[in-house]
């Protein structure tokens, strides 16, 4: 993609503009002249030896004359003999070590990103940042290979690959923006005068469909433009960029959802191993224009798989999405009807509808299913006792079935309260965004009237099923549910 392209440009601009700051080089260390007159003087030994006599203490000292006139003298010649060594790599040694500590609290800001995605399979983070702190510029080097590894690699692995991309991410982006943290352990320009006209080079740029393709220039200074001005351009992509983003538990109905309201065919659906989504698709809205009205929809695996965790770190992935594209994202938490039981996916979403930056709606799916059940167990007590000797045909039982319905419709809405601390109100009373919907797209509900020849259609359990409980429940359609997710998208 367009968005793709430029972050791979930004990366090999930034990699041509900044170098890692290694340690200043020793300057000559000498020795004192105190030391190189000192230096193999034997006097003072020989006085401490009883057993040397007067005239060996004598001849000693003489020759130490000798030596220490000899030493001063190669001193202030500036002989190599005179040069301090074990001091020059002491010296060495603390600038190297200070140097090492500047690059690890640099990749501090990488390793405070991987922390706080709490990613179950990322097991071993620490031989990543070891490798980042061993030459940053090389990591950041590799981002495009990264990306294409990204892009052809199985599910399992991108979970990785991104989050080390997430983690390389944070820590260019706080060079670029000038963090002291980071600055100090890099050579660069970062950061770039605000009163540098980039204007010139965004439009340049702008006008370039593939970034990747622009060779950064050589020179630092203007490579950390080149850098700063695909930056800027990506953030001006991403504030017109809009995510709607389903998540939930497994198996609730949300790539049915996505599939048969945007008319995905390619979203496999399903409780078969086949139809379970294994990682996180964006597909361009059927509205949308990836460089013009770049509005994705953004299906994702259920979270709280207890067979394949990166299925639920792929979703954790997605946290922070509300800090990347602020006021442009929208939740779409599916909710399947039914007993309240907590899940997983339930203190996930929770974290992600909290951040004000997210709007949130709710749709409900599998009322259809839930009130059979239900009613299917209260019906044969109602006709042996309450409405004994009632024909079914009678309004009486039309009206017990609604008090059912509201019963069914309050258990939906204290679970939703439980998760998000409040219910949104029903899409009807909504105003502007936000709002909790039912919809069910898949089953007898969904099922037309040209498909009541389908030996294998669901066929309704009752007559009067459907339309009963699409007038209480305001049951969306294919097209209404498009209609009021557009809407929140503001398409």
């Amino acid at each position: 993609s367009t968005m793709l392209a430029g972050a791979v440009g930004c990366f090999r601009a930034l990699t041509a503009a900044a170098a890692v700051r290694n340690p200043d080089a020793v300057h000559t260390m000498w020795k004192g002249y105190l030391e190189c007159l000192l230096e193999g003087v034997q006097t003072w030994k020989q006085l401490k030896n009883p057993s040397s006599g007067l005239v060996g203490v004598a001849r000693t000292a003489v020759l130490d004359v000798a030596v220490a006139a000899t030493g001063v003298t190669k001193r202030a010649l500036g002989c190599e003999c005179c040069v301090n060594h074990s001091a020059m790599e002491a010296e060495r040694a603390r600038r190297h070590q200070e140097a090492e500590e500047l690059k690890r609290d640099a990749v501090s800001v990488a390793r405070e990103h991987l922390v706080a995605l709490q990613l179950e399979t990322l097991t071993d983070p620490e031989a990543f940042l070891r490798f980042l702190q061993h030459d940053p510029i090389k990591a950041f080097e590799a981002v495009p290979a990264a990306v294409q590894a990204y892009l052809e690699a199985e599910p399992a692995q991108r979970v990785f690959l991104f989050a080390k991309l997430m983690g390389l991410a944070a820590m260019a982006g706080a060079l670029l923006r000038g963090d002291p943290k980071v600055q100090a352990a890099f050579d660069s320009p970062f950061p770039v005068q605000e009163d540098v006209d980039l204007a010139d080079m965004m439009e340049r740029l702008e006008a370039t469909t593939n970034e990747s393709s622009l060779s950064p220039p050589v020179d630092r200074d203007t490579s950390a433009l080149h850098a700063v001005s695909l930056l800027r351009l990506q953030r001006l992509r991403l504030a017109r960029t809009r995510l709607l983003i389903a998540g939930g538990a497994p198996d609730v109905g949300k790539t049915t959802l996505m599939r048969e309201a945007f008319g995905f065919s390619h979203f496999v659906a399903g409780l078969s191993r086949t139809g379970q989504t294994e990682q996180i698709t964006f597909a361009l809205h059927p509205s949308g224009d990836d460089r013009f009205r770049p509005v994705y929809i953004v299906d994702t695996p259920g979270f709280g798989d207890g067979e394949k965790m990166h299925r639920n770190d792929m979703v954790r992935l997605l946290l922070g999405a509300g800090s990347w594209i602020p006021g442009g994202v929208t939740l779409l938490w599916v909710v399947k009807a039914g007993r309240q039981v907590r899940l997983e996916a339930d203190d996930i979403l929770r974290r992600m509808a909290a951040d004000p930056r997210v709007s949130t709606l709710v749709v409900v799916t599998h009322i259809d299913v839930f009130f059979e059940e239900r009613y299917r167990e209260v019906g044969p007590q109602w006709r042996d006792g309450l409405l004994e000797g009632v024909p079914h045909k009678d309004p009486r039982w039309a009206a017990q079935r609604r008090k059912l319905m509201e019963e069914l419709k309050h258990e939906v809405e204290e679970g939703v309260t439980s998760i998000l601390g409040h219910c949104p109100a029903p899409r009807q009373e909504s105003r502007g965004a936000g709002g909790l919907a039912f919809a069910c797209l898949g089953g007898w509900m969904s099922v037309d009237e040209d498909d009541a020849d389908d030996e294998f259609a669901q066929t309704s359990p009752w007559p009067w099923a459907r339309q009963e409980l699409t007038e209480f429940f305001c049951i969306l359609n294919r097209q209404e549910l498009r209609d009021w997710l557009d809407a929140q998208l503001g398409i």
